[in-house]
């Protein structure tokens, strides 16, 4: 019985030796046969296979990754320097936190990134990771993937500039480069930014007389020349018809400013057009500081385009800042615009009027120059001989201030006011209607007496506001036409009604007052 005994247990060691080498070829055989498929895999595929240890801290690459980017991965490929040698710039933080986020995470992750190859180009690739638990539930390690997606992300990239480029300069347009700008000031409030509005010199006349065509030509000369004058990281947009925006970013002295305004002008004087290329032009700039001038790209622009008609005003080829504006008087007119038509779209191309001229008034350290400055801007852009604002002494026996800008058919006549008869202007307030406006297409139409004193101002046609504080008539806003009969149109009137009657309200609440700061 013992004898037996041990041959049983003997027999059933010997099988169980024999069911263990069973079972381990098995799985010899099953991780072969996934090998092969493992293998098969990574010769039919283009992406990059990787396994990260975390014990180790190693990550394993198959093959590709050296055919991709054409080196081989480092022992330690996480090293902080390697890293930093092969991640572009601008995705660097990124790519950081995926592998922090990979390491501490239980789920899937991705992340599209560019990486360095050995000739020193950036490809843009797509890494995928999922994470692999052991039988604790504990994950150990990552599996995951590396595909190339640079093409993908090139055309991408060039359909989203193909929608923010103009389509003739190729420089930003203007909803791009309001975006940009405005995306930099929330992000860098703390520096300090220049806005630079540039317009070409009386354009209308180089597409006159020399045609559309070779307006366009001056317009991309123009542009690839100012493009270059600036730094790849500033912003260069053309936002109208000949009307470009610059925006130097962390500028630290005004002299560079200058400097780089000077450059551009010089960059129109020395664009020719023409058959004979005999045909010269200029351009002139406003300038606005961030952020004394504005924290905004709206408020920015606004007091760009004031010191860009400031510096038309002395007689353009010509940079002026907005806030050296505020320092002194305006007294030399505009010049007239070409066209006079006043049509909705190219009256308000520049600004909105209304809101652009309250921030004239508003932000203005100086009414007096706030109030020049309307008047010049309102007679260019309604193309009128004349505009006057005159105000009503505290007693009501005499005007305290007369304001006046001429055109070149219109002669002044702010002296004239101050001799006549403060009870005629009386009489005179009976003209206005009911919501403050006295309009008359033709003088004639008026009584002899009032007839003749306009004719004896030259006045052809008029428009008047009346200033009322408390229902009493404090003066009024004029803008006169000496050289023809106009109708004036319903939103000319309306415009112009909203002019008065913002001036009119500033200066109820801020008196002129000659040394007010």
């Amino acid at each position: 019985m013992e004898k037996s005994e041990n041959k049983t247990t003997s027999y059933f060691k010997a099988d169980s030796s024999a069911q263990h080498i069973t079972e381990a070829n098995h799985r010899e055989r099953i991780l072969t046969i996934r090998e092969e498929r493992y293998r098969i895999i990574l010769e039919q595929t283009d992406d990059i296979l990787y396994e990260w240890n975390f014990t180790s801290n190693k990550i394993h690459y198959s093959d590709q990754y050296k055919q991709k980017f054409g080196y081989e991965p480092p022992e330690n490929s996480l090293a902080p320097l390697f890293i930093s040698q092969i991640i572009h710039p601008e995705d660097l933080s990124s790519y950081n936190n995926w592998v922090l986020n990979t390491y501490l995470s239980e789920k899937k992750s991705s992340l599209e990134y560019r990486q360095k190859k050995a000739d020193d180009t950036y490809l843009w690739v797509r890494i995928q990771s999922s994470p692999v638990f052991s039988e604790t539930g504990i994950v150990y390690k990552a599996v995951g993937l590396i595909d190339d997606i640079d093409l993908e992300k090139r055309r991408l990239n060039a359909l989203e500039i193909k929608v923010q480029l103009d389509p003739l300069t190729k420089l930003y347009n203007k909803v791009t480069t309001q975006e940009l700008i405005d995306d930099y000031l929330e992000n860098n409030p703390l520096n300090v930014h220049a806005l630079l509005m540039i317009d070409i010199d009386d354009f209308k006349s180089v597409n006159d007389n020399l045609g559309h065509i070779f307006g366009d030509v001056v317009l991309t000369e123009i542009s690839t020349k100012i493009k270059k004058l600036f730094r790849a990281a500033d912003i260069v947009g053309r936002i109208g018809g000949d009307e470009f925006v610059v925006f130097l970013k962390d500028i630290h002295t005004k002299a560079l400013i200058k400097e780089k305004a000077e450059e551009i002008c010089a960059v129109f004087r020395q664009t020719f057009s023409g058959v004979n290329k005999d045909y010269s032009i200029s351009g002139s700039i406003g300038i606005a500081l961030y952020n004394d001038q504005g924290n905004t790209f709206s408020e920015l622009y606004g007091h760009a385009d004031t010191a860009l008609y400031y510096a038309k005003k002395l007689g353009k080829d010509q940079f002026s800042f907005y806030d050296e504006i505020e320092t002194m008087r305006l007294n030399m007119p505009l010049p007239k615009r070409q066209d006079t038509t006043i049509d909705s779209d190219e009256t308000y191309q520049h600004f909105e009027i209304h809101s652009y001229l309250f921030n004239i008034l508003y932000q203005s350290r100086d009414i007096k120059i706030s109030i020049d400055l309307i008047l010049a801007l309102i007679g260019d852009r309604f193309n009128v001989s004349r505009c006057y604002f005159l105000k009503n002494a505290p007693d009501d026996h005499s005007f305290s201030d007369i304001y006046e800008w001429c055109g070149q058919s219109a002669t002044p006549a702010k002296e004239a006011f101050h001799h006549l008869s403060f009870e005629h202007f009386k009489a005179y307030y009976n003209q206005f209607n009911e919501n403050a406006i006295f309009y008359c297409a033709d003088i004639n139409a008026l009584d002899p007496d009032l007839s003749l004193f306009m004719e004896s101002q030259q006045i052809v046609s008029t428009l008047q506001v009346a200033i009322i504080a408390k229902n009493s008539l404090k003066g009024f806003i004029g803008f006169d036409q000496c050289d023809t009969n106009r109708l004036w149109t319903q939103q000319e009137i309306e415009t112009i009604s909203y002019v008065g009657k913002l001036i009119a309200t500033f200066l109820l609440i801020i008196p002129l007052v000659p040394d007010q700061q």
